[in-house]
């Protein structure tokens, strides 16, 4: 088949290929939608630009500014003599006398947002959450002004645009006056929201290289899900439990029966979201995490695994007959046909659960307190837990027909286990040849992840917590090529690691060009810029500037 005349001898721009000709190293017009060879071979669903993501929000910011434009013009605005709102690509300008966003601008954010719920910690039913938006805003089902501005203020942050930073400050000091209001509220509907905020900011500190202020609103809310009893669901809740773990002066408070499966899985999976928070979040920071030890008699977690919404909805019932604790020390095989062992959201959790433990395997007994630690863990049952969460992952190569939310839950899954992995050896590999190898090996399947997102995907945002994972790998690779021929374990693979520091290095460059995620203003030493990723930049001779968003 020969192209059209207009390809021959024409070379793209590096970058510029859609995905699928350059991973089938055919020439490629780069016509948008879809380009020539694509179209021809009936591969229009295949044809992916790296920049795809960016090209469609630039479309969709094109019509909300021409809408909004049409709107100025037959005065059908509201309030227009004393506040304007105009979205566009280059200037977003309100009144300071007006700050509500324009009705088209909180449609686009709150749509921005949901695209990218499960890297956010978006735990709610996505279509439920959207019909309550189109009700009035008097209505007692209307969303939360807590929660409304926290998923603002997130649709804000990823578009990150320069002109857009005066107003995302002024939603995050908005969505904290609010949160901070609801979180002794009685009404279930404020409360409950007022947990899915707290997560949203907790994630956004994260994000933005803030971790003190993050730890801060994941501690509110595991207090909130604590006092609620969201441990508890369909379990026997122990006497006297609700108030004993609290952390903080949130009241103890219990919610009424659930309407239907789709408000119980609200629940279960919003406890669930903000375990994955403390738990990850609290070894990225080596600090305790705030809900209680599965093993504390006093507040053992019984909620059922999480599951899909259309789990619930199907009248699938979650169970607990294998509860965390029994996953975590392997005191009973997986349910092979219950869905809710491997749901995404699942396996999610099992990952974060299993990044907990092996930080507890190996934590120093002189600083950790027996309540922190799992009695009659392992090093080998952490093992063995690991290579089999890893054997239920689907390859990397194996996700082309995946969607992109899918794919980057896949990713953010395998991401933490993996550094669970270098987390139980890290030590260990001080002295242990095993242990070191396997470090290493380790760090170059997680590099192996961040060519596979450079290079095959148009995703360019993940969850805040793969910074501690692309950390883990930095610091194993930057010790080996530290390491002196005069040290225990002389270093003989100093030119595969920094073959390896490369291939990382330049990928994390490849995906910071799809979005200017990584450019914010910067702000000194944060999360995100680690010692040791900047450590890999020199070491690897690839220079490169490390900025406050972090995200990749």
């Amino acid at each position: 088949m020969s192209l059209p005349s207009h390809m021959k001898g024409e070379i793209l721009r590096p970058g510029k290929a859609c995905l699928h000709c350059k991973a089938r190293k055919v020439k490629c017009d780069a016509v948008r939608p879809i380009c020539t060879p694509c179209s021809r071979g009936n591969r229009a669903a295949k044809c992916e630009y790296a920049d795809q993501e960016i090209y469609d929000l630039e479309e969709n910011i094109s019509r909300l500014e021409k809408r909004l434009k049409e709107l100025e013009a037959h005065g059908q605005q509201p309030s227009c003599d004393e506040a304007t709102a105009q979205l566009s690509s280059t200037q977003l300008k309100l009144n300071q006398s007006d700050e509500e966003l324009p009705p088209l601008v909180r449609v686009f954010l709150v749509n921005l947002v949901i695209s990218y719920s499960r890297q956010l910690g978006f735990a709610m039913n996505k279509d439920r959450f959207l019909a309550t938006l189109a009700l009035s805003p008097a209505d007692p089902n209307y969303p939360s002004p807590a929660l409304l501005h926290s998923v603002y203020l997130w649709g804000l942050c990823i578009l990150n645009c320069e002109q857009f930073f005066n107003l995302e400050r002024r939603s995050l000091e908005k969505a904290k006056l609010y949160v901070a209001d609801a979180l002794n509220s009685r009404d279930p509907k404020t409360r409950f929201q007022a947990l899915q905020a707290e997560i949203l900011l907790a994630q956004y500190f994260f994000c933005a290289g803030r971790p003190l202020e993050g730890r801060y609103h994941t501690g509110a809310a595991s207090s909130l899900a604590l006092s609620s009893g969201l441990q508890y669901i369909r379990g026997v809740i122990p006497p006297n439990a609700l108030t004993p773990d609290l952390v903080g002066s949130i009241s103890a408070f219990e919610f009424p029966p659930p309407r239907d499966a789709i408000e119980e899985g609200e629940r279960i999976n919003i406890f669930w979201v903000t375990y994955n928070v403390d738990r990850c979040w609290s070894v990225a920071m080596d600090r305790p995490a705030y809900l209680s030890s599965p093993i504390t008699p006093r507040s053992p977690i019984l909620t059922p695994w999480p599951m899909e919404f259309q789990d619930y909805a199907s009248g699938m019932t979650p169970h607990n007959r294998r509860e965390l604790l029994d996953f975590v020390l392997r005191r009973q095989k997986p349910d092979s046909i219950h869905p809710a062992e491997f749901s995404i959201p699942s396996l999610r959790v099992k990952a974060s659960a299993l990044f907990y433990s092996a930080s507890m395997v190996v934590a120093d007994p002189h600083r950790s307190t027996p309540m922190e630690r799992l009695k009659g863990l392992t090093r080998e049952m952490s093992e063995q837990s690991i290579g089999e969460l890893l054997e239920m992952l689907p390859p990397l190569h194996h996700m082309d027909n995946l969607s992109s939310e899918d794919q980057s839950a896949y990713i953010v899954i395998r991401g933490i286990v993996l550094a669970s992995r270098i987390q139980l050896h890290f030590v260990a590999a001080e002295n242990s040849c095993e242990s070191y190898a396997v470090c290493l090996l380790t760090a170059k399947c997680i590099v192996d992840i961040v060519e596979f997102i450079a290079e095959h995907t148009t995703i360019f945002f993940l969850d805040p917590i793969v910074s501690a994972v692309w950390t883990s790998a930095a610091q194993s690779l930057a010790r080996d090529l530290s390491r002196s021929p005069h040290t225990s374990i002389p270093s003989s693979t100093a030119e595969s690691s920094r073959a390896d520091a490369v291939r990382m290095c330049n990928g994390l460059k490849e995906i910071i060009k799809r979005k200017p995620l990584m450019t914010y203003p910067e702000a000194g030493d944060t999360f995100g810029a680690s010692p040791s990723l900047v450590t890999l930049y020199k070491k690897s001779t690839v220079t490169g500037k490390m900025s406050k968003r972090f995200q990749f």
